[in-house]
């Protein structure tokens, strides 16, 4: 999956930007005449085509190292609590309410129980539910380092420009609002069919050979 956000990421970043470029948002990088190409009839076209797409195209690159060696999804959502959210009232309690048990939960907690019990019993349920879920949850990261994107550019927009941030301050509302209602109709609740596939006995076997720790 982490391929594919990157990916997505990239094209995603990198359309945005074309679009933010394309409408003055971003510098317009002058090129030095003697580092084009000599080609008759073409040197204006290709000067153009660099200088314009210098600034999305670095800026997609760079999303993308982020996305791929740091994976900024992650980072975001444990610095936002909201991994920590998801995880917690919407995996393990849902395990837990299974099988009636009113273990409290902390985040220490729940870090163990996902470590211990989820993640190793999630490679022996019916891959179908896997692969449904994460093609779903895909989505939803896409979305998310999206988001990240517009905000993060937001900033240096308003610094650095004399332009409204009006229209972009409203795209990445309705990114917010797209990612939030994906997440909670869709991903919440194929994170809770996921956990119900773990089997009772597996749940219960590993609250009482952990009780003392956890």
């Amino acid at each position: 999956m982490l391929g594919k956000l990157c990916k997505w990421t990239f094209v995603t970043t990198l359309l945005y930007l074309i679009i933010l470029q394309y409408n003055g948002f971003l510098p317009y990088i002058e090129i030095d005449d003697a580092l084009i190409p000599p080609l008759e009839g073409y040197r204006d076209l290709i000067e153009w085509i660099v200088s314009f797409g210098m600034m999305p195209l670095l800026g997609a690159l760079m999303a993308f190292f982020l996305s791929t060696f740091f994976e900024a999804h992650d980072k975001i959502a444990k610095a936002i609590k909201l991994r920590y959210l998801w995880e917690k009232d919407f995996i393990v309690k849902p395990m837990l309410d299974r099988v009636g048990s009113d273990l409290p939960l902390n985040q220490k907690r729940v870090r163990e129980i996902m470590a211990g019990l989820y993640y190793p019993e999630v490679k022996n349920i019916d891959p179908h539910h896997v692969h449904v879920f994460w093609r779903y949850a895909l989505l939803f990261w896409v979305l998310f380092e999206h988001l990240c994107v517009v905000i993060i550019s937001l900033l240096p927009i308003i610094i650095l420009t004399d332009k409204s941030a009006y229209l972009i301050m409203s795209y990445a509302i309705i990114v917010f609002i797209l990612s939030a209602a994906h997440w909670y109709f869709v991903v919440v609740k194929k994170s809770k069919a996921q956990a119900r596939q773990i089997p009772e006995a597996i749940i219960i076997t590993y609250l009482n050979k952990h009780q003392v720790i956890l």
